[in-house]
């Protein structure tokens, strides 16, 4: 891939990866993963803009696990209850088919 293309992949919202995400990550009881949330519940969610790493421990956040580009000054980050963060539409697009968090499985909303 060029980053032309890649480019590409992402202003058409159709990061290939994103599609394969929740068949990759299933576990043999996915009921409840299988379960998204609803717009209202997601929109709850908190949010920031990106910003350039204060301090090397904040290095290791400079990455959206879901599309695996790296962040850039002024993306907007939706974090969840378990602290993990990720693009916004990354994660949304994720949580309207699953209830967990895709890192650590922990259920988003209680």
């Amino acid at each position: 891939n060029t980053p032309n293309s890649r480019a590409s992949f992402v202003e058409n919202g159709t990061l290939p990866i994103l599609r394969l995400v929740p068949y990759l990550l299933l576990e043999e009881d996915s009921s409840d993963n299988l379960r998204g949330l609803t717009k209202d519940q997601i929109d709850n969610l908190s949010t920031r803009n990106y910003e350039i790493p204060h301090s090397e421990d904040d290095e290791i956040s400079k990455m959206c696990s879901v599309c695996i580009n790296e962040y850039v000054v002024g993306n907007k980050l939706r974090q969840l209850p378990c602290m993990h963060e990720f693009h916004f539409h990354c994660i949304d697009r994720w949580l309207f088919e699953n209830s967990t968090c895709p890192i650590c499985r922990q259920p988003v909303v209680t």
